[in-house]
């Protein structure tokens, strides 16, 4: 069964500053996705409303829903170096912008908000104690705003035994 995720794509020069970083420490993750900020997590085919019929409906409905939404994110404030269950991330302040764009993607797709806060987020990926050791003091190198340049839909692919997210559609 299809897997899919939203997030915002970064512009060129964070986007490059990001994955310089990830490759410092976990180069797998670089190979799986390009860097972008989670939106909407993993989520499978059959979990979404029964009114979205194909992919081009499923990037419709994106569309749709962040069109009066993605001029109001510039500039998100980066705030730490954290851990996110087994991962590493680069953590965003919270964003009410941002937040209501994530509510208007859930509810228009009709995808149940997870058991857990939202936590805007790049994913940097695992990192052993020494690994995160090293990004918390290497994490002034980051600037501390990131600006994205549009909304993107993966969907996952087998690779080589393990799997690689594929950008299917850039949204803005």
């Amino acid at each position: 069964m299809a897997e899919y995720f939203i997030g915002l794509v970064l512009n060129p020069a964070h986007s490059r500053q990001v994955d310089k970083f990830r490759k410092l420490f976990y180069a797998d993750s670089s190979k799986r996705h390009p860097p972008h900020i989670t939106v909407i997590e993993p989520f499978r085919w059959s979990e979404i409303s029964p009114r979205i019929q194909s992919e081009q409906d499923l990037v419709s409905v994106i569309n749709e829903a962040a069109s009066n939404n993605l001029s109001k994110l510039a500039n998100l404030k980066v705030e730490s170096i954290s851990p996110m269950s087994e991962k590493t991330i680069i953590k965003l302040n919270p964003n009410p912008d941002l937040t209501n764009l994530r509510q208007k993607l859930l509810s228009e797709i009709g995808l149940p908000e997870k058991h857990y806060p939202y936590t805007p987020h790049i994913t940097l990926g695992k990192l052993d104690a020494a690994g995160k050791s090293e990004a918390e003091r290497r994490f002034v190198e980051l600037d501390n705003e990131i600006s994205p340049t549009g909304l993107q839909l993966f969907r996952k692919h087998p690779k080589d035994g393990n799997y690689v997210w594929q950008a299917l559609r850039f949204i803005f």
